[in-house]
């Protein structure tokens, strides 16, 4: 390219981490180095290593900075779309964002001139690719490190296939194949490297992993200063979540006739969940399990605090400035995320009945609504889902933060024209643009105000357990249906459903789903919907419903808020009320790749679609 990927991977890579974040990274190796001593050297060897998390990971930043801080949230993380969330470029959520980057984004604006966008459609690609050839370099030169023990050198081996894998997978499921390179590139090479197919680059992917597994090369469990390197379970997770992809619509066009893609996923989802060493957080753990640095449900994560390997430090978003901004509004530059109607109008009733028609008939103004099921507009918040309780927060619902306050006044979302006679002063407006009609319980500790100047740290999780599960069902549904235990597991779809459903609740509080036996299509949609109820605010949203090509008929739609109206006599109306039009066409199911990386590569084949539209 005399091309993107050479100027890439030029030499000058082995630029490591140089950083006032510790001493340690002081004696980094830097770019006048030859190869041969930075990876003779076993100090200058762990430390090349572990820059290869700052892709990843926001610490312990070097004279690229702020380039690898955004690259890093680009692969995940509350906040990290102009402090908004990346969910709300889907029919989930609403971000308050001053630039307005997410709401440009989902109209269908996709120039990356916005910092928000230009992060997520570029740097995983550019910046993976500079991971990768670190990634690179260490497993080719290892063999030249003196003086490590075999069990630390095989950890580091298995940490840096990872990491590969991860970058990789990155960026396919994003782009869809990419020029997969698994070699330290020379500078004399010919660097106009076409595309690989996914197929060929998910296969890659897939012997990386299984070289983590089947030599046993990271251990099963990590603590103390090494939470947040892989682990076993780690690889095993990634495994299983490659395969749902590579069996998904978007990249198999055998889906609905061959299962033998899904059967695979399910065995890599079933090997994790018998290894027994994650579990499930019991129901009243679920809403807690997003703000310690470790528990039994997460799998890999980025840690988001001071903490980490050796004397590294990561840098922290608190809450306020991801999700919420003050409670109800998005204020002093910081966004707020909030749940939409479509999202609310997504939970069942608390008896598991769908209250209303969903799908491509949606309509979020007037929705066709299942009477049957003792549903209405006007009681809208009554008896749902109990999981609605611990997403959602609504107007009327007991203030859960503010701990110091007793009695807990109830939270107030509604619109009020302060000026008019009778009606109550003194209390902030809800009268603006932000107000959405709704707030993210979720991700929001009880003890934490969005006033207040108390900073408090939310590691990023990447996969957690649960989603073994809902792999399982998935895989195992589109394989055999719903209620066939069709791999001799003792588990079907249905089970694995109904495990993250009702986590640790029995006898009548559970909550089973309501799918006639062996409906595939009625249980795939529950799946579907699951998903995004479970994985509100993770990130799942977007690529669960682009890997099942039904972006169109989901995002192509518009957004809806409730909008509260509060009278003098304190009575209320809702009305729900239309916030925006999003626009989704065929070809974004997959990105565009990099313009200024096509326009350096007569090799490189820009997705199809994008060619005149970007």
């Amino acid at each position: 390219m005399k091309s993107a990927i050479k100027y890439i991977f030029v030499l000058g890579a082995l630029l490591v981490m140089t950083s006032s974040c510790a001493d340690f990274l002081d004696k980094a190796p830097n770019s006048e180095m030859p190869a041969e001593e930075v990876f003779r050297d076993p100090t200058k060897f762990r430390h090349f290593q572990e820059d290869i998390y700052s892709y990843l990971n926001s610490f312990c930043f070097g004279p690229n900075r702020e380039t690898k801080m955004h690259a890093s949230y680009a692969y995940g993380g509350l906040g990290r779309i102009r402090a908004g969330s990346f969910e709300a470029i889907t029919d989930l959520a609403k971000a308050t964002e001053p630039g307005t980057t997410t709401s440009v984004w989902a109209k269908g604006d996709w120039s990356d001139g916005l910092l928000g966008i230009h992060q997520e459609l570029i740097l995983p690609y550019t910046e993976g690719y500079k991971a990768i050839r670190k990634c690179n370099q260490v497993l080719k030169y290892y063999p030249d490190v003196e003086n490590m023990e075999e069990a630390e050198m095989s950890r580091y081996i298995g940490e840096t296939l990872f990491l590969r894998a991860f970058f990789y997978f990155e960026m396919i499921k994003r782009f869809g194949g990419v020029p997969y390179i698994d070699w330290v590139v020379d500078l004399e090479e010919d660097m106009d490297i076409p595309r690989d197919s996914y197929d060929y680059c998910a296969g890659k992917i897939l012997e990386d992993l299984q070289r983590i597994i089947d030599e046993n090369l990271l251990p099963v469990k990590q603590d103390g200063p090494n939470l947040g390197r892989p682990t076993l379970g780690a690889a095993m997770a990634y495994k299983a979540r490659v395969l749902l992809y590579y069996a998904s619509p978007l990249n198999n066009d055998h889906w609905n006739s061959d299962p033998s893609r899904w059967k695979a996923a399910a065995e890599a989802a079933y090997d994790l969940i018998q290894l027994n060493v994650y579990s499930l957080n019991t129901w009243n753990e679920w809403d807690n399990q997003f703000y310690t640095t470790d528990n039994k449900e997460r799998i890999f994560q980025r840690l988001e605090d001071p903490h980490g390997f050796e004397e590294g430090i990561r840098y922290g978003w608190a809450p306020q400035s991801m999700t919420h901004g003050a409670p109800g509004l998005g204020t002093n530059e910081m966004s707020g995320t909030y749940p939409t109607q479509n999202f609310v109008d997504m939970f069942e009733m608390a008896d598991g009945s769908i209250p209303i028609k969903l799908g491509a008939e949606y309509d979020g103004l007037h929705p066709v609504i299942h009477s049957e099921t003792g549903y209405s507009d006007a009681a809208m918040y009554e008896n749902r889902d109990p999981r609605f309780y611990k997403i959602v927060a609504h107007d009327g619902m007991t203030q859960w933060f503010n701990i110091s306050l007793n009695p807990r006044p109830t939270i107030d979302l509604a619109e009020v024209d302060y000026s008019k006679p009778g009606n109550p002063a003194g209390r902030n407006t809800t009268t603006t643009r932000y107000n959405v009609g709704y707030l993210s319980k979720k991700m929001w500790p009880a003890q934490y105000y969005g006033g207040s100047s108390e900073r408090l740290y939310t590691p990023w999780t990447f996969i957690r357990y649960s989603e073994l599960y809902m792999i399982y069902a998935e895989a195992m549904n589109e394989a055999f249906g719903p209620d066939i235990d069709g791999l001799g597991k003792g588990m079907t779809a249905r089970d694995a459903l109904n495990t993250i459903r009702n986590r640790d609740l029995t006898g009548p509080n559970r909550r089973d789903v309501k799918v006639a036996a062996g409906d595939k299509e009625a249980f795939r949609e529950r799946i579907i919907n699951d998903n995004a109820i479970e994985f509100f605010l993770e990130e799942h949203r977007w690529w669960d419903i682009c890997r099942w090509k039904k972006g169109v008929e989901t995002f192509d739609r518009p957004i809806y808020r409730i909008r509260i109206i509060r009278e003098a006599d304190g009575t209320s109306t809702l009305i729900r009320d239309e916030i925006e039009k999003h626009v989704f066409k065929e070809y974004m199911h997959r990105y565009p790749l990099p313009k200024s990386e096509v326009e350096k590569s007569k090799a490189l084949e820009q997705n199809p679609g994008w060619e005149v539209t970007e």
